[in-house]
């Protein structure tokens, strides 16, 4: 009895430590699968961002595409994505040597394309402090803007300022440098202040809060810096209040134009211009 109650027991604990035995080895079965899994999904990831890069090659923005190289019009036309190979950019930007600009987050290339278009490519630097994350959230909303003068979904740009002005052989300006859009829709309120001193708005700096009325801000700043030549950073916006003191309505802005047109303007086309740039810098 004492000894097949003894055989039952080793049965009993044999049977036990097999079957811990076997849940385990299911177990890391099953994790050394997932982990090779996960592992061949970041290899073909990768694989797919040094093969390809995802730009716009047609539809109408300020960042996928300067002008039509054989018509200079900027209709509007149906998008169209697609992959383009690293290799047919590096061929078309000269080895990524054709430099348009820099943006906040990384060089922007002008790309002459096999199909005859030309394109402003920007590439994430290595060194930004925006992420992949944000960068492909940047793509997404520029191709979310079909219109040329027609934003939709309606975006804040908040970097308005000379530099992110690009102008094409038909001198059709073009706004370029989208890393700090975003959405107006999008909460607004954040604790550190983004953009360039000397064209943000004193609002958005006190508030800390960024509305359309920002970009619009910025953008009678550059009107200024156009009439006047001045870099918004060597207290553009004190000389204008200075001036303004003796302007008459929409007259006498003249006093403010570059010294290096030498007067050769159209005084009422100054006059309204600078009309124009004092109404986006008014609190009213």
């Amino acid at each position: 009895m004492g000894r097949m109650k003894g055989v039952s027991e080793g049965l009993i604990i044999g049977t036990t430590v097999g079957v811990v035995i076997g849940l385990l080895l299911a177990v890391g079965i099953l994790l050394c699968l997932r982990y090779r899994r996960s592992q061949a999904q970041i290899r073909s990831s990768s694989s797919r961002r040094a093969s390809t890069v995802p730009i716009r090659t047609n539809g109408v923005n300020a960042c996928s595409m300067l002008s039509n190289s054989s018509t200079g019009q900027e209709s509007p036309r149906e998008l169209d994505d697609r992959a383009t190979s690293l290799r047919e950019l590096q061929k078309a930007t000269g080895n990524f040597t054709t430099v348009l600009g820099q943006g906040a987050f990384g060089p922007v290339y002008k790309a002459d394309m096999s199909s005859g278009e030309i394109l402003a490519v920007k590439v994430l630097a290595n060194n930004s402090k925006q992420g992949e994350k944000e960068f492909h959230n940047e793509v997404l909303l520029l191709g979310r803007l079909h219109h040329r003068n027609l934003a939709v979904p309606p975006v804040i740009h908040r970097d308005i300022k000379s530099p992110n002005i690009l102008l094409d052989q038909s001198m059709h300006a073009r706004v370029a440098d989208f890393g700090l859009s975003r959405e107006e829709t999008v909460t607004r309120n954040g604790a550190n202040i983004r953009g360039t001193y000397g064209y943000l708005d004193p609002e958005y700096i006190s508030s800390r809060s960024f509305t359309k009325k920002s970009d619009v801000y910025s953008y009678g700043v550059l009107l200024f810096e156009l009439i006047a030549g001045r870099n918004p950073q060597q207290g553009l916006m004190e000389y204008v209040e200075l001036a303004a003191i003796n302007v008459d309505g929409r007259t006498g802005w003249e006093e403010i134009a570059d010294s290096r047109l030498e007067g050769a303007f159209d005084v009422e086309e100054l006059n309204d211009m600078a009309a124009v740039a004092q109404k986006c810098n008014s609190d009213t």
